[in-house]
């Protein structure tokens, strides 16, 4: 056991040290006599490739393409004798990428399943002593690189924490987020003005007019309890999976909504508000999803005294919509499987609740009512019943384009949990703090909505593909003008490269969005889609082997068969030594 860190840096560090040698040397022993056989038996492998590679024949260029599949296959099994090796003795609780040592009683992470290597010693971090691998003589070295790989990705893919706006955030078990996504953080394309994203959000702010407060750029580092637990987000809600979601560590993630800043938003006293931001989803490969998009969220709040007047608001309204050409099909209702709030104000619920519909009738049509008039036909909305656990009743609300019915949003009357737990809540422009206790204020009724800008743009200018968004070709840049839908006129239609990768798995689950990461990772916006085409079990051994199909093309240029082949084979490469797959 590492014995604890006291005050004396230098005698700690020699404390530590010395503990470690003491306490694992026969251990050691046995590790670097695995490891002297890992090497011979490498070693042999090695010169049988190279004698294979002299030979001039088709078989050659074969077996040269399998012989880095049996150096992987020796290296896993090498590496498991090793890890059971470790078990058996104890192993060390020690950091290959310079994370704090804890004492083992206290350390509050998994431990790692690695077997770990008589450290140098390091530098102090803060209060905490980390130690370092700069060299591992007794290892070769494509051992040494592939398996402290593997085994820190189990920790971290990012193995010396996320910097962000001058703070650092230290990885742990929980953390998945990768360098292609962290890119994105500083990228804002939805507040460029002439961008098809920034013209949306724009159009909408427009429409609400100045009486609601636009709100951008908002950090999109939020933590768990912002995102999920102040939304009314049940324990086993999906969205919390790590495979579902990115996180930094355990205590910090990439916002998944604009909903996490809700009650952040609330707290600020702003009764009516539209916050825009870049949200964040570990999400499938196609031309309609992307790991970074953006959202809109709109609220409002209506004190007691309001509501005569709100009624007064929602004539207003209806005449207007009487007067344009829009087709509102209501089929929603109101029951024991979308109910209004017991502790609300029944009158005043259904007055909210009405609000929320003109309003947002008003909003689609501002945005949908010249495509409409353009095809000569009415602009048909229909809303219908939804469930989101931060509202209730809940709708989603569709846009008839093309033949298809397009969800547009999802909205609802605000569960008044949520503004209890902002702790302040608006009282005539004066902020009244809310007692904390079981009973739920019933005066105060709001409604909230929110939007993928993405979506709405896609239908406006008529662009096939999500990655467009996030180019930086003028030829596609130069289309757009603040202000003004027009219809995206594409520049050429390169060719489309399809290729298999399939493989066997191990000793180690592989998520769907593992394997869209590592896509990204390896070749970012060339690959326009990735499918599952087969999923089988081995009969007889038990086995499990996925296969996927990835789609390249470019939104740019055309993409060479040698390039292809590259991404191909590095992306067969990564899923290996992440995940310890064996290619078929």
């Amino acid at each position: 056991m590492h014995p604890h860190l006291v005050s004396d840096k230098e005698i700690a560090c020699r404390e530590f040290v010395e503990a470690l040698h003491a306490c694992h040397a026969d251990w050691f022993k046995k590790f670097t006599g695995g490891c002297n056989d890992a090497k011979r038996e490498l070693n042999s492998c090695l010169r049988q490739e190279r004698t294979e590679r002299t030979t001039k024949n088709r078989e050659a260029s074969k077996l040269k393409q399998k012989a880095p599949l049996r150096r992987h296959s020796i290296i896993s099994r090498t590496i498991s004798s090793l890890n059971q090796l470790s078990e058996t003795s104890g192993g060390l609780w020690v950091s290959l990428t310079g994370y704090p040592v804890k004492d083992r009683e206290l350390n509050e992470s998994r431990p790692l399943p690695y077997f770990s290597f008589p450290p140098t010693l390091g530098a102090f971090r803060g209060k905490a002593l980390s130690v370092q691998f700069p060299r591992i003589p007794m290892l070769p070295r494509p051992l040494r690189h592939r398996s402290l790989r593997s085994w820190t990705r189990l920790f971290s893919s990012i193995s010396q924490g996320v910097e962000f706006n001058g703070v650092h955030y230290p990885p742990d078990a929980f953390t998945n987020v990768r360098p292609s996504i962290l890119s994105h953080l500083s990228r804002n394309i939805y507040l460029q003005r002439d961008h098809p994203i920034g013209i949306v959000r724009s159009l909408i702010e427009k429409h609400f007019g100045s009486s609601f407060v636009p709100i951008t750029a908002l950090p999109p580092i939020v933590t768990p309890q912002q995102n999920f637990d102040e939304l009314e987000f049940p324990p086993d809600h999906p969205g919390r999976r790590p495979s579902d979601s990115y996180y930094l560590n355990k205590d910090w993630m990439l916002r998944t909504h604009t909903s996490a800043h809700e009650v952040q938003v609330f707290r600020s006293g702003i009764p009516k508000w539209l916050l825009s931001a870049d949200v964040y989803r570990r999400d499938e490969i196609d031309r309609s999803h992307y790991p970074v998009f953006h959202q809109m969220e709109g609220a409002r709040v209506v004190e007691p005294s309001e509501m005569e007047e709100l009624a007064k608001e929602n004539a207003e309204l209806e005449r207007s919509l009487a007067a344009v050409n829009i087709e509102v099909q209501d089929v929603s209702t109101i029951g024991d499987s979308n109910p209004y709030q017991k502790w609300h104000n029944l009158e005043h619920a259904q007055l909210v609740n009405a609000n929320l519909k003109h309003s947002l009738n008003g909003m689609i049509y501002a945005l949908f009512g010249g495509l409409a008039t353009q095809r000569g036909c009415p602009l048909q909305v229909r809303w219908i019943d939804a469930y989101f656990p931060w509202t209730s009743p809940s709708y989603e609300v569709e846009v008839l384009f093309d033949g298809k019915w397009l969800e547009i949003l999802g909205c609802g009357v605000m569960q008044q949990a949520a503004l209890t737990r902002s702790g302040k809540i608006l009282n005539n422009s004066l902020i009244v703090l809310v007692q904390q206790s079981p009973g739920v204020p019933k005066d105060r009724v709001g409604w909230a909505f929110g939007l993928g800008l993405e979506r709405i743009a896609m239908v406006l200018f008529q662009i096939p593909d999500i990655r467009l968004f996030w180019t930086t070709d003028s030829r596609f840049l130069s289309q757009f003008k603040e202000g003004t839908v027009s219809q995206f006129q594409p520049y050429s239609k390169y060719p489309n490269s399809s290729k298999d990768v399939s493989f066997w798995i191990n000793d180690q689950e592989v998520h769907e969005n593992d394997v869209y990461d590592i896509v990204r990772e390896v070749a970012g916006s060339l690959v326009e889609e990735v499918k599952e085409i087969d999923r089988f079990i081995h009969p007889k051994s038990g086995r499990s082997s996925r296969a996927y199909r990835i789609s390249y093309r470019s939104t740019e240029r055309t993409l060479s068969g040698e390039e292809v082949n590259g991404l191909h084979a590095n992306i067969g490469s990564r899923l290996q030594e992440s995940f310890n797959v064996e290619l078929r």
